[in-house]
Formats: C-alpha cells, sequence, structure tokens
C-alpha cells in the first residue's frame, strides 16, 4: 500500500462521506487519521470503517476517552488489522503490552513545540527506542503534530523545532522509525470574514512540508516523511442546513488550491428574505475560476459543477454536505500534489 497523505477527521458523518466518494485508486493512496471524540461502540465504528473506507486507519481516542484505554484496546481487537493505534510517550509501553501480538503497526504521536511540562525529546525517543527493542516486528510511526499554523512568524518557530528534532533525533534513529508523519494546518481556528466576502490564506502547511522534504540535510529520511493534516472541517459545524437559514450563520464554502485556502461566505437581504450572494453563486466562482481543478477532478468539484450550474435539480444542500464536498476535494487535490511533489 502506498501510503502519500494522511488526512486527519474527527469522524464527522460528512468526512466519512468524503472518504466514501474517493476512487479505489485514491483510498490506497492515504491512510487517514481519525480522531474519536465521542464514544462509539467498537463493532459500530469498524463497521463503518469497512463500508465507507475498508482500508487501514490510523485511531487515535485519547478526546472520547482520556483515562480509559480499554476503548482503544476494545475497538483495536475487533479491527482485525484495519486500526493502527496512535499512542503517546506516557502509556506507551502499557498499552502495547496490552495489544500485541494483534497489532504489528503503531504510531506514537508527540506535539511540537513540546509544552513546557512535556518530557524532554531525549526520554521520548528513548522510550521509542526500548519500545522496539522489545518488540521488534512492530512498525512504529511517529506523528509529528504542529497543530495549527495561522502566521509565518510561528511559522518559523514551528520549523525551527521540527528541524531540531529530526535532526538531533529522527536521523538518529532512522532505522527504528518506519514512517514519519509531519502534521499541521494552517487554516485558520476562528475565521473573520464579512458577509459576501471571499478571502485567501496561505497553506503555511504544505509549504513547511515542501521544506523539510527537499532539505538535503534530511535526505536520509526522505522515504519515510509523509504530510498530514487537519483539512478545512477541522472547525467546522456539520449540522446546519443552508436552505433553512434565515438570521442564522450564513454558508461558507472552502476551496483547496496548489498554495491557497480559498474562503467565500454567502451574503443575505434580511429585508427581503433572499440571499445575495448563495452557495449557487459561490460555486459558480468558483468553476468560472483558473484555480478551479474541473468538474471530472473528484466528486467534490463535479458537486460544486452541478450547483453552479444547477444542474439535477442540485439544491444548496446543508452543511454536513458541502463537509463532505470540500473535504473529499482537498483530499484528492492533496493526492495529486503529493504524488508531484514524491515524483510517484
Amino acid at each position: 500500500m502506498l501510503q502519500l497523505y494522511t488526512p486527519i477527521l474527527k469522524w464527522k458523518k460528512g468526512e466519512q462521506d468524503a472518504l466514501q466518494k474517493l476512487s479505489e485508486e485514491h483510498r490506497k493512496k492515504i491512510i487517514p487519521l481519525i480522531e474519536l471524540i465521542d464514544y462509539i461502540e467498537p463493532e459500530n465504528f469498524i463497521e463503518t470503517i469497512k463500508s465507507c473506507f475498508n482500508y487501514p486507519i490510523y485511531l487515535d481516542t485519547i478526546i472520547a476517552a482520556e483515562d480509559d484505554r480499554d476503548f482503544l484496546l476494545s475497538i483495536i481487537k475487533n479491527s482485525n488489522g484495519l486500526a493502527y493505534p496512535v499512542l503517546y510517550y506516557d502509556d506507551l509501553h502499557e498499552t502495547i503490552d496490552k495489544i500485541y501480538p494483534l497489532v504489528k503497526r503503531i504510531a506514537v504521536r508527540l506535539t511540537l513545540p513540546s509544552d513546557i511540562e512535556a518530557p524532554e525529546y531525549e526520554d521520548i525517543f528513548e522510550n521509542i527506542r526500548d519500545c522496539k527493542k522489545k518488540f521488534a516486528d512492530i512498525e512504529i510511526d511517529l506523528i509529528m503534530d504542529l497543530q495549527v499554523i495561522e502566521t509565518k512568524r510561528e511559522a518559523n518557530i514551528h520549523m525551527s523545532e521540527l528541524k531540531m528534532v529530526l535532526e538531533e533525533f529522527c536521523l538518529k534513529d532512522v532505522k527504528i522509525l518506519n514512517k514519519i508523519l509531519i502534521s499541521c494546518t494552517s487554516f485558520p481556528s476562528k475565521l473573520s470574514i464579512k458577509s459576501g466576502e471571499t478571502k485567501e490564506f496561505d497553506r503555511l502547511d504544505i509549504k513547511i512540508f515542501k521544506k523539510i522534504y527537499n532539505n538535503k540535510r534530511f535526505s536520509l529520511l526522505r522515504d519515510k516523511l509523509i504530510y498530514s493534516d487537519y483539512g478545512v472541517t477541522k472547525f467546522t459545524d456539520s449540522e446546519i442546513d443552508f436552505s433553512h437559514l434565515q438570521y442564522g450563520i450564513l454558508p461558507k464554502i472552502k476551496y483547496t488550491t496548489q498554495d491557497k485556502y480559498i474562503v467565500m461566505k454567502g451574503k443575505k437581504d434580511h429585508k427581503r428574505n433572499v440571499m445575495v450572494v448563495s452557495c449557487f453563486d459561490m460555486s459558480h466562482t468558483i468553476v468560472s475560476a483558473n484555480y478551479y481543478y474541473g468538474k471530472e477532478f473528484s466528486f467534490g468539484d463535479n458537486q460544486i459543477y452541478c450547483k453552479a450550474h444547477r444542474l439535477n435539480g442540485h439544491g444548496p444542500g446543508n452543511n454536513g454536505q458541502w463537509v463532505t464536498i470540500v473535504a473529499n476535494h482537498h483530499i484528492v487535490a492533496l493526492i495529486q500534489q503529493l504524488s508531484n511533489l514524491y515524483d510517484f
């Protein structure tokens, strides 16, 4: 299986549908990281994975059950190898002891820059080395999560620490690390955008990864480096129905290009109770732009085209449907972009 990209998903229904709408070829090129934020019956979760994706995933349950590793273990035991557990420094050995030999691949997740109360990197990597010695046949992936990066200043700070960890630790432990995921997002956590407005945000996330990937100092790591991001749906309320909006939240459309995140916000004339800038209008703006990938590019792009031209009775859709549209486009756009970067 060729792993090009790891999208981080909260497992919203719209995100599940975005995966289900991927082609078989595209599914084979990603390993999503699912961050469960609510409890779900293990059997139901596995069935959902099989029905909408049916390829391996990383699974992180720390938000849904921070102090209950039995929840993670119960899913892993039911997954038949379909879920790779995401573990943390403080429970690495204890948790592996409980799931070995059910799993042959795990991920260890670090947050960069490290918190002042976090353990030293030396201790973290020593723990990983000890784990590899004890469980020699387990593949260990390292996830370095830079989280949200919204300014160039933040990007420079995060880049500096990332380089340090790669140089001082990952290069020395290159033989024990299977894959090294660099995850972050530069999509803003709080959107400040006026009604009827369009804004562009630099994709600092992919720029950071390209800098690292093309850095000759890290050439020994190149075959292990994997790009990972939070996409454009991390901060989305998927319960809004655009067709029933009156004075509430206005619809937004988010579209990923090669180097920008495009965000459009609808506009309503409250006196006349009509949309001045509707989802149809915003869709038409996208398909008319030079950055549009084309209606055959992905399911999401086809849906935008149909809404732009009001084909087949397409309505404005609800926010869950738009999560599917923009997430599906984003994933396929990243697969294409990273395929070109990796020269596949």
